[in-house]
């Protein structure tokens, strides 16, 4: 309202007319809007006297502010509607449309003043001084904002000092810190005689990056360092020597693939998949470069495809060569199978390998004895460390022996058995195969089970041991053992005369660890 108005409703007063309703009904005295490319009108939700109480910024995606003003960014209507008024942009010549990202901040800043001039014994200036009122209501309510956005401390704070500044010439260049009663301070940015910041962590301030503070405090890289996850406590020195205790979980990222050059690997971390050079059926490693590894460090390595084979080859000395148990070669040809190696010197040495089985007990099925003069389970595994072999009720065409012969890859070994079969009172020693019974007649019937127990994960050695019975008069108990010229791949039950006509033989694998 300008002067000649306050003072021509000075001279009015109250008389003669209805009066509009002037009060300051919220504490609102900011805004915000998003700005989304197409909208131009904006709301301002609080009651202003003039447009030159209302202040205007645009703040756009990055965070900087550029003030608006009006007749060149937008136009303001709504000055001293109770309910406030509308902020429209300006979209010609120039467009200012606010853009996706950006935020409108209008705020109401009425200017600190007092230009109402009351004459002494005129009516009462009811609406004028309401006006002033109102006035002072709004800078206070901008006086609030204001205040609110300055740094304060809680009212149960303890601190009773002075809160004021050091004086300008010593602020310069230094940083805003605090005593040890919470008094504000100044802590030089270039030595530590005033402040918290040693002189040591004024070198790490300056670091650009993560590598370069790092390097300052002398930390190992992301590719030296172990991830630990959940409760993992380690003990001793953790370096090249000493002890190291992981109390939790430790769990190897997902490393990436080395593939074979000229029989060699170059790890880059603890973890790796390995394949064939030039996708191979099958290829050597027989070096890995130490470069990367610190001494005793661990390196796992998993084949990378399933269908090929990488076969770890042992050598017993030389830098960067593969020294493993018992000096046996290991096949990685399963993307299940793994070796764990730890770096020992200028080599490496076996600290232990796995492989997947799916059960240990592996049973297969029984097979009718009813034909035929033979009945063979092939695809023996090789970590099979006993086979126990039942049979029911079987019988031959003709008088005949039956027996249970072991084979490898190459062939069936009928030859090197040493064992008996007796029944109380007599025996007789086999050598061809397994007897299972001492002597038998036509359609006798014989039901039992024999166990083959391998000596040694490792051997080719099993003992033989088992039972069989054809009715209450006849019951024959065997053993003895048989060393196979290699591994054994299958076995299977035969007759000495005629075919089998009755029953049935089954075969139950129990696995050991995989060598």
């Amino acid at each position: 309202m300008d002067m000649a108005r306050r003072h021509f409703v000075a001279a009015r007063g109250m008389v003669g007319r209805e009066r509009d309703e002037m009060t300051v009904t919220t504490a609102t005295a900011r805004v915000v809007h998003n700005g989304n490319d197409t909208t131009v009108q904006f709301a301002v939700p609080f009651r202003f006297l003039e447009n030159s109480h209302v202040a205007v910024f645009l703040r756009g995606a990055a965070g900087a502010q550029v003030a608006w003003a009006e007749g060149t960014q937008y136009s303001l209507s709504g000055a001293g509607v109770p309910a406030g008024g509308t902020l429209t942009v300006v979209t010609a010549p120039t467009d200012y449309t606010p853009a996706a990202g950006e935020k409108l901040v209008i705020i109401r800043n009425v200017p600190n003043t007092q230009e109402s001039d009351y004459v002494e014994n005129d009516p009462f200036p009811a609406e004028t001084l309401e006006d002033d009122l109102d006035k002072r209501s709004m800078i206070d309510q901008q006086q609030v904002e204001r205040l609110d956005r300055t740094f304060t401390i809680p009212e149960a704070d303890l601190y009773a000092g002075s809160f004021e500044l050091p004086i300008d010439t010593e602020r310069a260049g230094r940083f805003l810190a605090f005593d040890l009663d919470g008094g504000p301070i100044v802590a030089a940015g270039t030595t530590a005689s005033l402040g918290p910041v040693s002189a040591f962590g004024e070198t790490l301030l300056d670091d650009a990056d993560a590598a370069t503070a790092r390097a300052t405090l002398g930390a190992a890289s992301d590719a030296e360092v172990a991830k630990l996850a959940g409760d993992n406590t380690l003990i001793g020195d953790n370096t090249s020597a000493g002890d190291t205790l992981l109390n939790g979980p430790l769990a190897l990222g997902p490393g990436s693939e080395r593939t074979i050059a000229a029989g060699a690997i170059t790890p880059t971390g603890n973890y790796h998949t390995v394949d064939t050079e030039a996708d191979m059926a099958t290829d050597d490693l027989t070096d890995i470069a130490t470069t990367n590894i610190p001494d005793r460090g661990v390196l796992v390595l998993r084949a990378a495809v399933g269908t090929r084979t990488v076969i770890v080859r042992h050598t017993a000395s030389g830098a960067g060569k593969i020294v493993l148990d018992n000096g046996t070669d290991y096949a990685l040809d399963d993307s299940a199978k793994s070796i764990t190696l730890q770096r020992r010197g200028d080599h490496w040495e076996e600290l232990g390998r796995s492989a997947p089985r799916a059960s240990v007990i592996e049973t297969r099925s029984a097979q009718a004895t009813t034909s035929g003069t033979e009945k063979e389970f092939l695809d023996i595994p090789s970590d099979a460390v006993r086979l126990d072999i039942s049979f029911t009720e079987i019988g031959s065409t003709a008088a005949a022996l039956h027996q249970i012969q072991l084979g490898t890859a190459t062939s069936y070994e009928t030859t090197g058995y040493v064992g008996a079969v007796w029944t109380i009172g007599s025996g007789v020693s086999w050598s061809g195969g397994i007897l299972l019974e001492r002597g038998a007649a036509a359609g006798g019937r014989y039901s039992g089970v024999v166990t083959i127990q391998r000596q040694e994960l490792t051997s080719d050695d099993w003992a033989i041991s088992g039972n069989s019975y054809a009715g209450d008069v006849n019951i024959a108990s065997l053993s003895g053992y048989k060393t196979l010229a290699g591994a054994l791949t299958r076995l299977k039950l035969i007759t000495s005369a005629g075919t089998l006509t009755n029953g049935s033989v089954g075969l139950t694998i129990t696995r050991g660890v995989s060598a």
